[in-house]
């Protein structure tokens, strides 16, 4: 609980497309400089935030 609320606030993003990254599916968005991916740590904190809730 103590990782999660020193995350905060937490940077989400979401989609519900899936979209082929290096031969393999992902649930992410497009934009012209890449891919942002909402299961990727990396990219967002959308994993944190739904543990937490």
């Amino acid at each position: 609980v103590r990782q999660l609320k020193e995350a905060m606030p937490f940077a989400v993003c979401g989609a519900n497309t899936l979209l082929e990254v290096k031969g393999r599916k992902v649930r992410g968005r497009l934009y012209p400089w890449g891919v942002v991916e909402v299961e990727n740590p990396d990219h967002c904190d959308f994993i944190k935030l739904r543990t937490m809730l």
